[in-house]
């Protein structure tokens, strides 16, 4: 059975593969192999976003979370890169399928962007110090 941290990371290995295929075909305009790649990288982030639960997060030593929020970064850079290119935009204006996909992509990539901030602030002492007073100054216990 894999560990939280090898699960996380062979789930970000294949989304990130998917993405930069998926980068490759933006330029090219090749519908075929873009609703193809598009429908893949979707579902590797479903995978992705799914085995990244708050308990799982909390799981991780603040070292995996970082290294995690790290390569997420890399993996998110792609992401929007492709889903706010020209060509996505072109594509929702006049491909009914592709258009659905980007929408699904783009909706990911604000899951990921979600996940990325929950890792960093999960490690960030400052944070915790600032969110337990706010929750003590309104009486919480």
């Amino acid at each position: 059975m894999l560990t939280t941290y090898e699960e996380i990371d062979r789930n970000t290995d294949k989304t990130f593969a998917y993405a930069l295929l998926l980068r490759a075909t933006v330029g090219y305009f090749k519908m075929l192999k873009m609703a193809y790649r598009l429908s893949i990288v979707c579902v590797a982030l479903d995978h992705l976003c799914a085995v990244l639960t708050p308990e799982k997060i909390e799981s991780l030593t603040p070292e995996r979370a970082s290294q995690v929020a790290v390569r997420f970064q890399d993996l998110h850079k792609i992401l929007v890169e492709v889903a706010r290119s020209s060509e996505a935009e072109a594509l929702l204006r006049r491909h009914s399928l592709l258009s659905a996909l980007i929408l699904k992509l783009q909706d990911r990539t604000e899951d990921l962007c979600d996940i990325i901030e929950t890792l960093i602030l999960s490690n960030d002492q400052r944070f915790k110090d600032l969110l337990s007073d706010c929750v003590s100054s309104i009486g919480l216990p």
